[in-house]
């Protein structure tokens, strides 16, 4: 296939492909044990509830633009893309809101709780929403000499790219 997931069940000794894919991937997330989230190419999202064996869309945007990140908690969930778009959705995906900065492309996303969840990408910017997506703050206003594409959290502190937020050099 053009595009695809792999699925395995027994740590990687066989592999399955899912069907339902119709984009180029660019990051799924889990929502629980069977519940997962892909975006990709063409602002496409997809779901599965069977553990990624089968797909289907649940959202599409503007043809040749990308979501680049998602993350999922429950039914609360955050999709970074091209020109700063953000989408947030609190009842599974069934419906989005939407948010964007203008120019960044966004695809380092992590939801910390039903309310929480940062999102970074071009120039180091960091966004943090505390209403499940309704209203976004910049949290952290980078140097723009690098990109974001993870965040994470562990224990107290807030890890993007491998480095403190506080100090991110741009070989992080």
């Amino acid at each position: 296939p053009i595009y695809a997931i792999y699925v395995t069940s027994d740590g990687g000794d066989t592999w399955t492909t899912a069907t339902g894919i119709s984009q180029n991937v660019q990051d799924v997330a889990y929502a629980d044990a069977s519940t997962l989230y892909a975006v990709g190419g063409d602002e496409k999202i997809s779901k599965s509830t069977d553990g990624g064996l089968t797909w289907s869309q649940i959202y599409s945007g503007t043809p040749t633009y990308y979501f680049f990140g998602v993350d999922f908690i429950g039914d609360f969930g955050v999709v970074g893309g091209e020109d700063g778009k953000m989408f947030s959705t609190t009842d599974g995906g069934n419906n989005w809101s939407s948010y964007s900065t203008g120019y960044e492309n966004l695809s380092g996303v992590h939801v910390f709780n039903s309310d929480s969840a940062y999102i970074g990408g071009t120039d180091e910017n960091i966004y943090k929403t505390t209403d499940s997506g309704s209203n976004w703050t910049m949290e952290f206003n980078g140097s723009g000499s690098s990109h974001i594409y993870k965040i994470d959290r562990k224990s107290t502190r807030l890890n993007s790219s491998h480095t403190d937020i506080s100090r991110m050099p741009s070989s992080a």
